[in-house]
C-alpha cells in the first residue's frame, strides 16, 4: 500500500467564560499530499502539531474577545448606573 494523502484534524470544546450553557467548539482539518520520499509518520506528527497549535491560538483569541466584550459591556452598564455585582461571573 502506498500512502499519498494524509488528513489530520483536531478540535476543542470549552465553556464561554461569561455565559452559562454556552460553549465554543472550534475544529480544524488539514490535508496534505505526500511526495516521493516523504515519510508519512513524520508528516502526520508535523501536521497534527500544527493543527494543535492553531487550535490553541484560536482558543486564546476567542477568550480575549470575550474578555473585551465583557469589559465593554461593564463600562456601558456603569455609564447607565447599573450595578455589575453578578454580571459575567
Amino acid at each position: 500500500m502506498k500512502i499519498v494523502k494524509i488528513t489530520v484534524g483536531g478540535g476543542r470544546t470549552f465553556n464561554h467564560p461569561n455565559e452559562a450553557y454556552s460553549n465554543f467548539r472550534p475544529s480544524i482539518e488539514m490535508t496534505g499530499t505526500l511526495e516521493e520520499g516523504d515519510v508519512a509518520s513524520d508528516w502526520i506528527r508535523s501536521m497534527q502539531h500544527e493543527v494543535e497549535q492553531l487550535l490553541d491560538a484560536h482558543r486564546a483569541e476567542i477568550l480575549a474577545r470575550c474578555e473585551e466584550e465583557r469589559a465593554h459591556r461593564e463600562e456601558e452598564l456603569e455609564d447607565e448606573g447599573v450595578a455589575m455585582s453578578d454580571w459575567g461571573k
